[in-house]
């Protein structure tokens, strides 16, 4: 293509360049949006042959492995994590009934999911049933004792919900001593806790 008007020839030939670059550009997107579905197939492929692997031996009552019933004890945990998701799906859009009612379901798939306990406890401080919140973080700590956003949470709630400075305090100092401590010093800074 010929151009004899100098400036519009310039930016015509200007505006074909970038057309072009953005061609490659959308093409270059599309191969890596491609490529990382793919590799995301393939993460969750091996994901799914470890749980699978994982679902066929369990602890006995001895504390030695023995065989078990893979699809049924598989499916539980499977489930279990999908219910969660849904929960965290759904309290990000804001749909706080259907995420308690999704961890709820997860944690009567698997009575020890401390995530589910802890994500149903958030949930509960944003409706502001803060006795409910209290309950699912003290739960969930009684399954992990070092689960220090647990504390963090469940003192928010002491302090904000429940006007207790003191249980806010002890469970913000607690969080401290596992490794979390910039509310418990903050707190400090402005003088709740000492």
């Amino acid at each position: 293509m010929i151009y004899t008007d100098g400036l519009r020839g310039y930016f015509v030939r200007r505006t074909e360049f970038h057309k072009r670059e953005n061609l490659y550009i959308h093409k270059r997107q599309v191969y890596i949006r491609t490529h990382m579905r793919l590799n995301k197939k393939i993460n969750i492929t091996l994901i799914a042959a470890f749980l699978a692997m994982l679902s066929l031996v369990s602890v006995g009552v001895s504390g030695v492995a023995c065989a078990a019933e893979p699809s049924r004890q598989g499916a539980n945990h499977l489930s279990a994590d999908s219910w969660y998701e849904q929960g965290l799906a759904h309290r990000e859009a804001d749909r706080f009934k259907k995420a308690v009612e999704a961890y709820s379901k997860a944690i009567s798939l698997n009575p020890e999911y401390a995530d589910a306990y802890y994500n149903r406890g958030n949930v509960y401080a944003d409706l502001k049933q803060y006795d409910r919140a209290i309950a699912d973080f003290g739960k969930a700590i009684s399954i992990d004792p070092e689960f220090a956003a647990a504390y963090i949470n469940r003192g928010y709630v002491y302090m904000v919900g429940l006007h207790k400075t003191k249980e806010a305090c002890a469970d913000w100092k607690k969080a401290c001593s596992l490794g979390d401590c910039e509310i418990y010093n903050l707190a400090k800074q402005k003088g709740d806790c000492k």
